[in-house]
């Protein structure tokens, strides 16, 4: 991949991790001024991102079935998140279909959603935290933390 300058990559609002999650999971644009759209395999690596939707636990509270989407600006393909339940960690790809998101993504496709069931630590758990794991320049982003109740 060919170097690309410094300030070129200096204001990314036209990446994904632009875009605004609203109440109820909505997703909103990045502001008009957003100056440089981002491409897949953009060389200036941005973060991934996406949304942690729900964790409910099922089962008599022995498992955890988990929720969302997440895409890599850096890949149009799956993209695998760190989930992390207590103190027990799951890794987990956010490939299911999702026109939602494609919708909003349209050069990502719509295979960037997740759904697993997860098992809950015998000691319990109180919260779920997902992290998407970054491919190429940029760094993990971690979408946010469930409570477990």
């Amino acid at each position: 991949m060919a170097a690309v300058p410094h300030d070129a990559c200096s204001e990314p609002p036209g990446k994904p991790g632009g875009w605004q999650i609203e109440s109820g999971g909505d997703l909103a644009p990045p502001p008009p001024s957003a100056k440089r759209p981002v491409a897949p395999g953009d060389p200036c690596g941005f973060d991934p991102t996406g949304n942690f939707e729900s964790a409910v636990l099922v089962n008599h509270a022995r498992q955890v079935e988990v929720a969302g989407w997440a895409i890599d600006p850096d890949t149009t393909g799956p993209v695998a998140l760190r989930i992390t339940v207590g103190a027990k960690v799951y890794r987990v790809t956010a490939s299911v279909k999702r026109p939602d998101v494609a919708r909003e993504f349209p050069a990502y496709g719509s295979a960037h959603g997740f759904h697993a069931l997860l098992d809950v630590p015998a000691d319990g758990a109180a919260h779920v935290w997902a992290t998407v794991l970054n491919l190429g320049p940029g760094h993990d982003n971690r979408l946010s933390t469930r409570s477990l109740s």
